[in-house]
């Protein structure tokens, strides 16, 4: 990576150098970091865990704990619900939570281009870093 004037090269693994002129740029954004999603793996997890006992509980055929057309002793449809909530949704949006908290992705914003100016620092042996000074 390089900057002349107005100018940013930047140069791919290969070698490949490309020059771009600032004011030819559409737009600029800085990365925020990173995010997780186990705020949406939670709630597909319990609805998945709670779908998988249900369907655990209704088999069986006469020693079902929930079909009640198989087994007369069989628990009422809305407790049935209830106990899949807490065997299967329950530990069903921990594990959604876990595979959540796995999948990550970056946060950008963009940055406004009046006030940026491109400055070249440079370091020790023969890399080049490039610094932005942003005005808000």
């Amino acid at each position: 990576m390089g900057v002349r004037d107005n100018t940013i090269t930047v140069e791919d693994g290969e070698g490949t150098a490309q020059t771009y002129a600032i004011s030819a740029l559409h737009r600029f954004e800085r990365r925020r970091g990173t995010r997780s999603y186990w705020y949406l793996g939670a709630p597909l997890g319990f609805v998945a865990g709670t779908a998988v006992a249900w369907a655990a509980l209704h088999s069986g055929g006469s020693t079902s704990l929930c079909d009640l057309s198989a087994n007369q002793d069989a628990i009422e449809p809305n407790e049935c619900l209830g106990l899949s909530a807490l065997v299967g949704g329950l530990p069903g949006a921990g594990v959604g939570a876990l595979v959540g908290l796995l999948i990550k992705s970056d946060r950008w914003e963009e940055v406004a281009r009046n006030g940026l100016s491109v400055v070249p620092v440079h370091l020790s042996g023969t890399r080049i870093q490039v610094a932005f000074d942003f005005s808000f």
